[in-house]
C-alpha cells in the first residue's frame, strides 16, 4: 500500500491532512490502488525533528526542506525519485533558485520568516531592519523566538549562524526561546518583549494590535515545505503532488499567510509589496546550513 506522510505547519496541519486524505481517495480509486496518509507536527516530537531514515520513509514525504538537509548526494541518488521539470515553480521563486536543479525537493509552498517588534516599546527608527540588527548589544536577551527545536528556529539560526560565524555565539545570548510561534507573537504583542521573529502566518494577526512586521533588507527567509518521492513509488503518488500543486490548495496556502508557489494564483501581499524579496542562496547552500544549532 503507497504511503503518503505530511508534516506541515501546526496552523494547517490538521485541514490539509484531511484534505489530503480525500483526494487520496479519489486518486487511489483512479489508479485502483489505496493510498494511506500519516500526518505528524513537529509538537509531537520532543525534538521537532522526524524519524526520517532514509531507508525507512514512505513512498511520498510532504515536510519542511530542513527535515532533509542531512541527507548525503549519494542518499539522495540512491532513494530519492527526481522529477525535474514536472512541478515548476512561478516565476518569482524559480528566478530566486528555489527550484531544485536535481529534481529531489518540490516546494508546495515557503514559510516567509521575518522579524516582528512592539511597536510601543520599540519606535519604528529604532526597529531592527535587517538580520544583522539582530546582533546589536542592545537587544541581548531581548529577542523571543519559539523553541529551539522547532522548525522556524531552527531555519533561523542556521541563517544567522551562516550569515555571521563570527559572531554568532554572542548572538545566541540575545535570545530566549519560548513557546510556539503563536506563543511568541503574543508575548510581543502584550510587550513582554520589544522584539521577536515569526511567520508572516502569526505576525500578521495580534489581539493588541501593537505588532509591527519587518520585512529584513537581506530579505525574509523563505522556508520551503517540500515534497519528495522515494524510488520505485507507486504513479499514483505523483497525482497527489499535482493535487497540491493546484489552484485550490495553492489558494488555501495563500489564505493561511503562505507564499503560493503556483503562478495561477496571487502572490502573498506582504511578499508583493516587499518584491518577493527573499534570502535564499540555493539548495546546496540550504542543505548545507547545519551545525549546532
Amino acid at each position: 500500500m503507497p504511503s503518503v506522510f505530511l508534516h506541515s505547519p501546526l496552523n494547517i496541519n490538521l485541514s490539509l491532512a484531511d484534505m489530503l486524505r480525500t483526494a487520496v481517495g479519489e486518486i487511489g480509486q483512479k489508479h485502483n490502488t489505496t493510498v494511506r496518509v500519516k500526518a505528524l507536527t513537529c509538537h509531537q516530537r520532543e525534538d521537532g525533528q522526524l524519524p526520517l531514515a532514509i531507508d525507512e520513509i514512505d513512498d511520498m514525504v510532504i515536510t519542511y526542506g530542513s527535515d532533509l538537509a542531512a541527507l548525503t548526494k549519494h542518499e539522495r541518488r540512491e532513494w530519492l525519485r527526481p522529477c525535474a521539470g514536472q512541478f515548476p515553480l512561478r516565476e518569482e521563486l524559480s528566478a530566486r533558485g528555489f527550484e531544485d536543479p536535481q529534481g529531489y525537493f518540490h516546494p508546495i509552498f515557503l514559510i516567509p520568516l521575518l522579524i516582528i517588534y512592539n511597536q510601543k516599546l520599540v519606535p519604528a527608527n529604532k526597529a531592527p531592519q535587517k538580520w544583522e540588527d539582530l546582533l546589536d548589544e542592545k537587544w541581548r536577551g531581548q529577542i523571543l523566538f519559539p523553541e529551539r527545536h522547532l522548525p522556524a528556529s531552527r531555519a533561523l539560526l542556521a541563517l544567522m549562524q551562516d550569515l555571521f560565524p563570527d559572531r554568532y555565539a554572542d548572538f545566541l545570548k540575545h535570545i530566549v526561546f519560548r513557546g510556539s510561534p503563536v506563543d511568541v507573537k503574543n508575548a510581543v504583542d502584550e510587550g513582554q518583549y520589544p522584539v521577536g521573529v515569526n511567520k508572516v502566518s502569526f505576525a500578521r494577526f495580534s489581539r493588541h494590535k501593537n505588532l509591527a512586521m519587518v520585512w529584513p533588507s537581506e530579505g525574509a527567509f523563505g522556508l520551503p515545505n517540500i515534497m519528495l518521492w522515494r524510488v520505485g513509488t507507486d504513479e499514483a503518488l505523483l497525482d497527489v503532488g499535482h493535487f497540491l500543486r493546484s489552484a485550490p490548495l495553492q489558494e488555501f496556502f495563500l489564505r493561511n499567510g503562505y507564499i503560493p508557489v503556483s503562478a495561477e494564483v496571487p502572490m502573498l501581499p506582504e511578499a508583493e509589496i516587499n518584491n518577493c524579496r527573499l534570502f535564499w542562496k540555493g539548495w546546496d547552500w540550504f542543505l548545507k546550513m547545519k551545525g549546532d544549532v
